[in-house]
């Protein structure tokens, strides 16, 4: 696969582009130490915000979630997205050859000349990949990702944070979540629509953090009181005191729950 064409230093450039590597990390300034503020995965749109001086960082806002950040030039296929229209995602933690896996949630346009990204065909089986409009349930995406390790900013199974999982696991029922747990908190209504805690169905989202107007963390419910979430890496937990696996710094900062409709 030929990598994207740098941005020249006299050239104008177009307002969108696909994600042309496996994941590319999103910094909070255009600077490789800068904060990880999240990972745009392959194949997703993202529009082009500006360039910084040097022109090798641009600042986008992906397509999905809307989250901001700056994005080295060398991930993204600059040009018209509109004719990109991807309708499967990888179903699997990563497909393809070694050296250019793609991560679980990245976007393939399938035809009968066999499975492309942005910039041409990719060695990805076809039984590794799922309709988006099809899946399976929300605990039972987030159960695969069970030991991956915590990683503030993560979207791959190299590494997730709490908004990560809930959001790659939705991917996978086909419903597209905000990036961060206070915005997916505001998706079901926001701290007031939340339920107080008591058994939750599975598939609840719970929502934590000091105070209402701050939410600092999401975990997926198994049913009653139990949970999956990304907490040191992404795990069993609960809520209920009685539990092995209870969770007591959540239990004192948990806000309630909210069903997913």
């Amino acid at each position: 696969m030929k990598p994207p064409v740098p941005v020249l230093a006299n050239a104008s450039v177009p307002k969108t582009g696909v994600v042309a590597a496996p994941s590319a990390d999103l910094r909070r300034k255009p600077d490789h130490k800068s904060e990880l503020v999240s990972q745009a995965l392959f194949g997703e749109v993202v529009h082009v915000l500006s360039v910084s001086q040097d022109r090798k960082w641009l600042r986008v806002e992906s397509g999905d979630d809307r989250d901001e950040g700056w994005m080295r030039t060398w991930s993204v296929a600059l040009g018209d997205a509109r004719a990109w229209k991807p309708r499967h995602f990888v179903d699997r933690m990563w497909a393809g050859p070694a050296g250019f896996a793609l991560p679980f949630g990245s976007r393939v346009v399938v035809t009968r000349a066999g499975v492309f990204g942005p910039l041409g065909p990719v060695r990805v089986a076809r039984s590794a990949l799922t309709l988006s409009r099809k899946g399976r349930s929300l605990v039972d995406t987030a159960l695969r990702f069970l030991g991956v390790t915590y990683h503030w900013g993560g979207r791959t199974p190299a590494g997730l944070d709490c908004s990560g999982l809930v959001q790659l696991a939705a991917l996978g029922t086909g419903l597209v979540l905000p990036r961060d747990a206070r915005e997916q908190c505001g998706y079901v209504g926001g701290p007031r629509a939340l339920r107080p805690l008591g058994p939750a169905p599975v598939g609840a989202l719970w929502f934590f953090g000091p105070n209402a107007r701050s939410v600092t963390h999401v975990a997926i419910g198994t049913g009653g009181l139990g949970l999956v979430h990304a907490y040191g890496w992404v795990r069993r937990g609960s809520l209920d005191p009685a539990s092995r696996v209870f969770e007591p710094e959540l239990f004192r900062f948990c806000l309630g729950y909210a069903v997913l409709r």
